[in-house]
């Protein structure tokens, strides 16, 4: 898949919480804000797209799936109100 601003973004926030041996990582909405501003990149009109695309659409960027372990994918489901976790599911089959 080749990185796109949605990529690089997700990415981004991604490995800024992320640690060897978590199972779940957690960010708020807004974070897709600063994140593009800090990449400078334009930000995407509709920020909800960015999470329902890689819960519903793509895959995840090939820099997150590497980290996860082996059976295992991982996720972004929601974690309250503007905000969503990663999670390292169980893959399915």
């Amino acid at each position: 898949m080749t990185s796109n601003r949605y990529s690089i973004i997700l990415e981004h926030i991604f490995f800024n919480h992320w640690k060897k041996g978590m199972t779940s990582v957690r960010f708020l909405r807004n974070e897709i804000e600063s994140a593009a501003l800090k990449l400078q990149i334009q930000l995407p009109k509709n920020l909800g797209d960015l999470i329902y695309s890689f819960r519903f659409r793509t895959e995840m960027p090939e820099t997150i799936k590497a980290t996860a372990t082996k059976g295992r994918t991982w996720v972004i489901k929601l974690a309250g109100t503007a905000a969503y976790m990663f999670s390292l599911e169980r893959q399915s089959l």
